[in-house]
């Protein structure tokens, strides 16, 4: 306990010193995270095969695929003996009655999504930021119509005082 606060009392003496470490260290988690994603995402596509709607389909008909799971926007199965050394497949899903029109015509069907990562990110934060810019100004203006200033003149206060300064003691 002695050494934590000895520590935390040369951290604070030694000011933007610590500032600079907490940044450091800060830089360090980002990136070991950014990394770790990465990973995540390569380790996850290298055993799964992506194929298109047709071929989904074209091997559920030749009795390659053990199981699937149809989702709103995904078809994920999984072959009964690795294909190309992938056990698993992924496909987009595809609306039955079109897929039979174009399959009836020998057309390759594919899948495809509207949406990716940025825009639905992009979707929660800008209504967020644009709500938080609104606050920011509203708060600002109506500090300054009180007169409270800004966020410098914390702890100045404005008071006068009803004593005259020739009765102040020295």
């Amino acid at each position: 306990m002695a050494n934590v606060a000895a520590s935390l009392a040369a951290g604070q003496a030694a000011g933007l010193d610590m500032d600079r470490k907490w940044t450091f260290n800060l830089g360090y988690f980002i990136v070991a995270f950014a990394l770790l994603l990465l990973f995540q995402a390569w380790l996850g596509s290298r055993d799964v095969a992506q194929l298109t709607y047709s071929q989904a389909v074209q091997d559920a008909k030749e009795g390659k695929i053990v199981n699937v799971t149809i989702t709103e926007t995904l078809i994920e199965g999984q072959f009964k003996s690795p294909i190309n050394g992938r056990d698993c497949f992924v496909a987009q899903r595809v609306d039955p009655a079109a897929a039979e029109i174009f399959e009836s015509l020998g057309v390759d069907v594919a899948g495809g999504s509207d949406s990716n990562w940025l825009t639905t990110l992009a979707s929660w934060v800008a209504p967020t930021l644009i709500f938080f810019g609104i606050w920011l100004l509203i708060s600002r203006s109506m500090a300054q119509a009180q007169g409270l200033g800004g966020l410098v003149n914390i702890g100045k206060s404005k008071a006068k005082s009803p004593v005259p300064s020739s009765w102040r003691m020295a």
